[in-house]
């Protein structure tokens, strides 16, 4: 079965629904020390929905993003 990549997805919220899922890391020092942490920002026609700080912290970059992903369509669609 194919499927789209969350990155495909990513793109299409943004060119189809002007949705940005925007993981950001924790601060600069998680990611070079090798202890990756990622917030998440979600903004919906450039009005933020979502500002995930020091709630919720990712491992990677590809969770915070798959999680704002399923947040998206959930909630919002």
């Amino acid at each position: 079965m194919s499927a789209p990549t969350i990155y495909q997805v990513a793109k299409w919220l943004r060119t189809e629904h002007n949705i940005e899922v925007v993981p950001m890391p924790l601060s600069p020092s998680t990611v070079l020390m090798g202890g990756e942490k990622y917030v998440l920002y979600l903004f919906k026609d450039g009005q933020r929905i979502i500002q995930n700080t020091n709630k919720v912290c990712f491992i990677t970059y590809e969770e915070a993003l798959l999680n704002g992903i399923l947040y998206i369509i959930e909630n919002v669609i």
